[in-house]
């Protein structure tokens, strides 16, 4: 290896090792952003908030579609795809 090829593959090692070096921030950056004052609680105390679903049931031939009040005009289309659906494909695999 000559000299000049071993000052190109220093410089850019040398390089390579800054960048990534920049990329990362401090450790004590990285715990005191998620410590308790973080979500308030403490770290991995998720709660779940539950809401009443207003769900309706629309029984066809062979599907239960859960639909909502405000998509009920898409209903029987849905339930007409489905049911299509499931007529071919019982005639296909018999």
């Amino acid at each position: 290896m000559t000299r000049s090829s071993r000052l190109i593959s220093l410089c850019l090692a040398a390089g390579i090792a800054a960048i990534g070096g920049l990329g990362a921030p401090p450790l004590s950056a990285q715990v005191a952003q998620y410590g308790p004052d973080f979500y308030g609680e403490g770290f991995g105390k998720n709660k779940i908030a539950y809401r009443n679903f207003d769900w309706h049931i629309y029984h066809s031939p062979h599907f239960n579609v859960y639909y909502y009040t405000s998509e009920e005009p898409l209903l029987q289309k849905v339930v007409s795809i489905a049911e299509s659906a499931y007529d071919q494909l019982s005639r296909a695999f018999n």
